[in-house]
């Protein structure tokens, strides 16, 4: 698989950043890359582990991932990423109902008046929890949410642009009294990266959710 690090992805016209099937091989892998003013974020499609990275300002759609039809949707691991006030959905999953074993836990999405994160709405008659077969876990967010349920411990409902130092300076650290600290669940298979979106170690005993460790 290939690895995008640490770039600086402004105002390009398509995706900052475009993760595509392997084909059965090695995940890719998108860690600690700042994204903004671009038409989208980043587009996942195939094996993959997003982490560490910052999306915001976004046209579109901060994060997609989607079903490309070639047999190769799985281990997809999306978690400890930042994503703020994009014009549409902060993340859009798609087709995740049809598959098992990916990972949606400790992200920060927030558009407080905006929509947060998409999952295709089980069925409401359904006994079973929706969507058992993946880690969901303890994502902050703030905004309209489809499919991911607070009962089950999908999300915890954030504070809004308080959760961060400063949004209008483009500030994603966490906050003084922020939510986002020392609020990840490092249950088995939701621990966190060996470093942060700085490039600072993080605590693996109580790490925050989103891409800042504190």
């Amino acid at each position: 698989g290939s690895k995008v690090q640490d770039n600086v992805i402004y105002a390009v016209e398509g995706w900052g950043v475009w993760l595509g099937s392997t084909e059965n091989g090695p995940s890719n892998a998108a860690d600690a890359n700042a994204i903004w003013r671009s038409h989208a974020g980043i587009y996942a499609v195939g094996a993959s582990t997003i982490q560490n990275n910052l999306v915001f300002n976004i046209e579109a759609w901060g994060l997609i991932s989607q079903d490309p039809g070639l047999g190769t949707f799985e281990d997809i691991d999306i978690s400890y990423n930042t994503v703020a006030n994009t014009a549409d959905w902060g993340m859009y999953l798609e087709d995740w109902e049809t598959i098992s074993g990916n990972v949606l836990v400790n992200n920060a999405v927030c558009n407080p008046v905006g929509r947060s994160v998409y999952m295709a709405d089980p069925d409401p008659d359904d006994e079973i929890e929706p969507y058992q077969n993946h880690l969901i876990s303890s994502n902050l967010l703030c905004g309209w949410m489809v499919g991911l349920y607070d009962y089950a411990g999908h999300y915890i409902a954030g504070d809004g642009l308080s959760d961060f130092s400063s949004i209008e300076a483009w500030d994603f650290y966490p906050a003084v009294d922020s939510l986002l600290i020392d609020a990840a669940d490092i249950s088995a298979g939701m621990e966190p990266p060996t470093y942060d979106f700085n490039g600072m170690e993080r605590d693996a005993g109580s790490p925050e959710i989103g891409a800042y460790d504190w």
